[in-house]
């Protein structure tokens, strides 16, 4: 298997994040909230990701929320959502316990469908 990186512009991230088919996952960790708003949406609204989920603080989660409502999202596709991203009760800012967290929420969903 062969690894590669792709790095997209704004626009395009957005694009793409709107092209997910079913089965996909998206963890949203931009550089900036605005972008990781307009990617949130553009997967919430497409609706076919097996799971979305954003990184966050407890701020930009409830701002998020507030924005995604305001574009017009059902409260079943902001529901869809996972935010903060990761499990809970594994809780910190640095970039390592983030990253385990979310591999370890990730694979709580992949095995609940492989179960359920």
């Amino acid at each position: 298997m062969t690894a590669h990186a792709v790095i997209l512009g704004d626009d395009e991230m957005v694009e793409v994040a709107a092209c997910l088919e079913p089965g996909d996952v998206a963890l949203i960790a931009t550089h900036s909230h605005e972008l990781d708003y307009r990617v949130a949406r553009a997967v919430l609204e497409a609706g076919a990701a097996r799971f979305c989920g954003m990184v966050g603080s407890r701020r930009k989660v409830v701002e998020a929320l507030e924005h995604l409502a305001a574009a017009g999202l059902t409260p079943d596709q902001i529901d869809r959502l996972s935010a903060p991203l990761g499990i809970p009760g594994l809780h910190g800012r640095d970039p390592e316990v983030i990253a385990l967290s979310a591999a370890a929420q990730v694979m709580q969903v992949l095995l609940a469908d492989d179960t359920g």
